[in-house]
Parts: C-alpha cells; structure tokens; sequence
C-alpha cells in the first residue's frame, strides 16, 4: 500500500511539473490579465466602458484561454456587462475594446491599428508591428512589455499603475 501511494504521488508531481500544466496556468494568467486591463485603461468617451456599460474582449484567432475569458467575464460584472468574443476579420473589431490576437496570427496586428482597441498578444514582436502589450511568460510569470506611443496612437491612456509593474517603451 505505501508503495502505492509513492508511485501515486510521484506521478501526481510530474503531472503537476508538466510543461502543458505549466502553459495553462500562464493561460489563466494572461486571461486575468485581459480583464484586469479594463480597471487601468481609459479610452476615448464614446467608447469607454465605463460609460457604455459594456466592455468587450475580442480573441482573434485560436486562444490558450478555452472558457477562462467567459468565466471571468461573468465574474467581474458590476455596473459594466462584460463580453466576450472571438472575431474572424478586423473590421469586426470596431466595436471591441481589448483585442488579443493569437499566436501566428501576428502579422494581422498592424490591420487593427485602426479600430482604437487596446492590441494585446503573447507572441513576439507585437508591439514592434503596432500592438500595445505583449505578454510574455518568463519563468511562470507573465511579463508584460508595453508600448506608449502604440496606445496613443489608439486614442488609449494606460493607468501609471499598470506603467510600473511593466517593461515601458516610449
């Protein structure tokens, strides 16, 4: 019997030690993220949530987030309804206020550089093709780099809150 309760255990660890495991907590991580960036962004008046009282995150392409974003969604909700939705073009982002593009699909960035969205991407090089935070998973964190002058040119102010707790180019 103890010696299947330490077989039991140690399979349990490597389950746990998993790189797979790992990717999905930096997955949850990332999805917070998303809807934490509602609380230290303000956008132009006629789109700003806080006046609308909806916000919504839009997902372009396949995501690491499964049902995470509308779980959280629903969770967050006070006086702003917060939405999800996954988008195939990005015209259909004009509505939107945070737009994560997935990985492989970074070099449609520059194409939402006019629907006034915060642009938000784990891959590398986001922010070089027009994007404003790239999250990037480093040691089973995440890291999150952001560029000021890609948000200014979305017509997007970002809290100094948020600014300190990132690697800021200006």
């Amino acid at each position: 019997m103890r010696f299947f309760l330490t077989v039991l255990l140690l399979i349990f660890g490597c389950l746990l030690a998993s790189p797979s495991i790992a990717q999905s907590q930096s997955a949850k991580i990332k999805a917070v993220f998303l809807f934490k960036f509602f609380d230290y962004t303000s956008w132009h008046s006629d789109k700003d949530p806080k006046q609308t009282k909806r916000g919504i995150v839009c997902t372009y392409g396949p995501h690491p987030f499964k049902n995470a974003l509308h779980y959280i969604a629903d969770k967050k909700s006070k006086s702003v309804k917060y939405e999800t939705k996954e988008i195939d073009t990005p015209d259909q982002a004009k509505f939107c206020h945070i737009v994560f593009i997935a990985r492989g699909h970074i070099g449609d960035v520059s194409a939402f550089n006019r629907t006034n969205a915060l642009v938000v991407s784990d891959s590398g090089g986001t922010n070089q093709k027009g994007g404003t935070i790239e999250m990037r998973s480093q040691g089973g964190k995440v890291k999150l780099l952001i560029d000021l002058n890609n948000a200014r040119a979305q017509n997007i102010k970002l809290s100094s809150r948020l600014l300190k707790i990132a690697e800021v180019s200006k």
